[in-house]
């Protein structure tokens, strides 16, 4: 059995990634390989990130157009000679010593496992500080809250699966921000179980407050596309806090919400979260319920 190390990356520094991930291979019972794929980088990030890895011995793929970290992840797969892959970013940071022990340990034929992604303790830039809020205070859970809805809470980044699955089930072209909930619906479609576990890497990945705002309304999208194929029973049992929320609330109230925060103030909403000094989190919140809920009263 081989464990290969899969890391996308773009305008990163991959060292200290790659250190902690060497050392801690050296340990492992299992063979292991790292491969990374670069794509789109300033020349100074990919020189620098060709030179590392030719000096460790590890394979390095240079796309000069861009591609998504989930067109380099169904590269590397085709490349990997490992029969379990684990996917990272290259802006990932790995805090737990024992980290590639952890999921190694649980590592079982057939099952995909998530370890999870938190933020850095680092206060980013203005710009960038509603991200980092949100992942801080609504967007992380522990193993215990993911596992009650495991395909929801699944990301292609931090995860370890059996390469043939993910050969037979590779990620479809998009974006790195929307492409995620799609995946996770194949292999719920094809009864490939995912487990949560608490070993999670930290990232300083964020994006600017409008961009995130675009990208949230889209996620929200296909959460609601999401929830129209589940079944009554798995309904019954839904995860997703914004859509606990909405369906808590009455009727009228959501149309009062709707009309006052939507439809006559969307372009304000967005203003006003964007700026630093305004109550983010908690209109980030109203905000990520009131897409929800307009994609499900669209469908």
């Amino acid at each position: 059995m081989m464990l290969s190390i899969c890391i996308t990356t773009r305008n990163s520094n991959i060292e200290s990634l790659i250190s902690r991930l060497t050392d801690q291979a050296k340990e492992l019972d299992i063979s292991s390989e790292i491969l990374v794929a670069e794509s789109g980088s300033d020349q100074n990030y990919s020189s620098m990130n060709e030179q590392l890895c030719t000096k460790r011995h590890i394979k390095y793929f240079k796309h000069n157009q861009h591609l998504s970290h989930g067109q380099m992840k169904n590269l590397l797969a085709q490349q990997a000679q490992g029969s379990y892959l684990l996917f990272l970013n290259g802006k990932n940071h790995i805090t737990h010593r024992n980290y590639l022990q952890m999921f190694t340990e649980v590592m079982q034929p057939g099952v995909t496992i998530e370890g999870g992604t938190t933020a850095s303790g680092i206060k980013p830039d203005k710009p960038y500080q509603l991200h980092w809020m949100a992942m801080h205070n609504l967007l992380t859970f522990d193993a215990d809250q993911r596992n009650q809805h495991p395909y929801y809470h699944l990301t292609t980044n931090n995860m370890l699966i059996p390469r043939g699955i993910f050969l037979q089930h590779p990620i479809s072209d998009g974006d790195d921000y929307t492409e995620i909930l799609p995946y996770t619906y194949e292999l719920k479609k094809n009864s490939v179980p995912v487990i949560h576990i608490d070993n999670p890497v930290s990232t300083n990945d964020y994006l600017p407050a409008l961009k995130f705002l675009v990208v949230t309304r889209k996620q929200m999208q296909q959460t609601a596309t999401w929830l129209q194929k589940l079944t009554g029973p798995e309904k019954e049992h839904i995860g997703i806090p914004e859509f606990v929320k909405i369906t808590n609330l009455s009727k009228n109230r959501i149309k009062r919400l709707y009309k006052h925060l939507y439809r006559n103030h969307y372009i304000s909403i967005m203003r006003k979260i964007s700026d630093p000094e305004y109550n983010q989190i908690k209109k980030y919140r109203n905000f990520r319920r009131l897409m929800l809920w307009e994609a499900l009263k669209n469908d």
